[in-house]
């Protein structure tokens, strides 16, 4: 979550094979990402977030929560086609009757993700606190993305060096020897 939903671009760098194919490892490992997106952003719990909403500087939206749903992650989205323009936002949830802070943001772009604990909730806030127009958001969800499990790892025989070749003979230490 620290590598998108900054309103930047994923860059997975997956070089193709010898032979112009996608390595079996990577095909595994992009199939596994792809289902727990997918799974993680199957349902928004979040009532009525999907539609295009115009926000003053200092104004908020509202929205209800889908009762009983766990939530730990807030998806954020402006209309880019009208520009990027909100400077700073900050993201709150009324859980038993008090509102909490979940997260702070400076711009949303095209999306901004923000995870916090997993809680339940009975509503969602998002207050733009700083735009260089009236904000124009085109989604708020909240959903509940699964923990990873930290098992995706790089194993030797798929790194290994082996066929590594160092032009001028120079550093070949460096890998041989780690």
């Amino acid at each position: 979550f620290s590598s998108v939903g900054s309103n930047s671009s994923l860059l997975l760098n997956i070089p193709p094979t010898l032979e112009g194919k996608v390595h079996p490892t990577d095909s595994i490992r992009l199939k596994e990402f792809g289902d727990y997106i997918r799974a993680a952003f199957a349902e928004d719990y979040a009532i009525g977030g999907d539609k295009n909403l115009r926000v003053e500087q200092g104004g908020s939206v509202t929205l209800d929560v889908k009762k009983g749903a766990k939530v730990n992650t807030i998806m954020v989205q402006e209309d880019i086609a009208k520009g990027q323009r909100v400077e700073s936002f900050k993201a709150e949830l009324l859980i038993g009757g008090q509102w909490i802070e979940i997260g702070r943001g400076t711009t949303i772009g095209y999306k901004r993700l923000l995870r916090f604990p997993a809680t339940e909730a009975e509503k969602v806030r998002v207050t733009i606190e700083s735009t260089r127009r009236t904000a124009e958001i085109s989604r708020i969800g909240l959903y509940y993305c699964p923990e990873l499990d930290g098992t995706a790892s790089a194993t030797k025989e798929y790194i290994s060096s082996s066929s590594w070749s160092i032009a001028d003979g120079t550093g070949k230490r460096l890998f041989d020897n780690d």
